[in-house]
């Protein structure tokens, strides 16, 4: 009897311990309340990782070096964090009209920051990427969406003939805080988000997903940040939009 007791305490511990370990594999606390359809609780400034904009020098660096930058009107801008900081659009689509004003570190809240820079030189197209990062400070969804609504709208009132696209955040690999249960409900945000705004949405997260719904290793090796068959599908995906003419 004091054998069988033993026995049942210990596969009783082992299966916690397993259930614990899995938990804490996809992401803990953040999974949880995820799965029960809770949102995650805000965190002070003070809470805020080193890399968040407002400590991130790299950031300020960037920002004021296009506040520098001749302004030429009616060009395409590809707009976001290190995802689309990463990339050389401009020589990737031969196109001289494409800018780059992707900042590594970038969120949701930064963007809304500088985001006048942007609308002064009244684009003809902006390509926004943006939110993994927001999930990391972390910011929950609904607040994600705010933000975003909010940068779609200051667009509108201050570059109004700009076309907006809204493109889907990417889906990641073994992120120790990002989980792309989290990714999967923005993404769903931001697509109702850009029909109630009358834009178009690209959804960029099932093309770069792998059979396990991760970020393939064939576009990336950190499981975030992308390769450049990362960058040469990304292309192909919205190739249309960007050299597409805008009736005005």
């Amino acid at each position: 009897m004091k054998k069988l007791l033993i026995l049942s305490i210990s596969l009783n511990l082992f299966f916690l311990l397993a259930f614990g370990y899995i938990i804490h594999r996809k992401g803990g606390l953040t999974y949880v309340k995820t799965k029960l359809g809770m949102e995650i609780t805000s965190t002070t400034d003070n809470q805020k990782p080193s890399w968040y904009y407002k400590n991130y020098k790299y950031w300020t660096e960037k920002k004021t070096m296009f506040e520098i930058l001749p302004q030429k009107q009616n060009q395409i801008v590809f707009v976001g964090n290190s995802i689309t900081d990463g990339c050389e659009w401009s020589e990737l689509f031969d196109n001289p009209k494409i800018i780059n004003r992707g900042i590594g570190g970038d969120n949701t809240e930064g963007l809304l920051e500088r985001l006048a820079d942007i609308t002064k030189i009244q684009p003809e197209k902006i390509f926004l990427e943006i939110g993994i990062n927001d999930l990391g400070v972390p910011l929950n969804t609904n607040e994600i969406k705010t933000n975003y609504g909010k940068i779609i709208d200051k667009i509108k009132r201050e570059s109004p003939n700009s076309q907006i696209f809204v493109q889907s955040v990417l889906p990641t690999r073994d992120h120790r805080i990002i989980k792309n249960d989290s990714v999967i409900i923005l993404n769903q945000k931001l697509q109702e988000l850009a029909t109630d705004r009358s834009l178009t949405f690209i959804n960029l997260y099932d093309n770069f997903k792998d059979s396990s719904g991760n970020l393939s290793d064939k576009y990336s090796i950190d499981g975030v940040h992308l390769l450049g068959k990362g960058y040469q599908l990304w292309k192909d995906l919205i190739y249309n939009y960007v050299s597409a003419s805008t009736n005005k």
